[in-house]
């Protein structure tokens, strides 16, 4: 089941979603970064989709999550890579995992057809309950078992 109900699914109009109370999302992050940062800094440019160019102190920072591993592998890794297979000494090392519950009701912009990600501005920060960090590669069957679903591989 998704962790999105769109549309009508989801008692809103076309072009939304809901997101409801007690859904568990994932944040892929690295190691050494805290999962709940929403980012670019102030004063800072980045040009991820839904950043905007220069962040100023009025301009909202944006958290992006995924409702599966799956989603979490399309966000962080696969975006920006023609690797296959993934290693997983790499995944260890160099991505981490963390899930947020949802502490309340959101409702969301329904910008992708294939709901595996989600970009969560700062304004719905307060509505996320951050769980444990763990590296991405700590459950090497899950991994191994998204990768699968993706049509990629995984070495070790």
């Amino acid at each position: 089941m998704s962790a999105l109900r769109c549309g009508p699914a989801g008692g809103l109009p076309a072009g939304y979603a809901r997101c409801e109370a007690g859904t568990v999302l994932m944040r892929g992050h690295s190691p050494s970064k805290a999962p709940d940062w929403f980012g670019p800094a102030v004063t800072r440019a980045d040009v991820r989709r839904f950043d905007v160019p220069l962040r100023t102190a009025d301009d909202p920072g944006v958290c992006y999550l995924a409702p599966s591993l799956e989603g979490v592998l399309l966000e962080r890794v696969i975006r920006d890579s023609t690797v296959n297979p993934l290693s997983h000494a790499t995944m260890s090392r160099e991505h981490a995992i963390t899930a947020a519950r949802l502490t309340r009701d959101l409702v969301l912009i329904d910008l992708l057809a294939a709901h595996e990600c989600i970009a969560l501005w700062d304004r719905a920060a307060a509505a996320l309950a951050w769980g444990e960090t763990v590296s991405l590669g700590a459950d090497r069957n899950a991994l191994a078992l998204a990768c699968t679903r993706l049509g990629i591989g995984l070495r070790e």
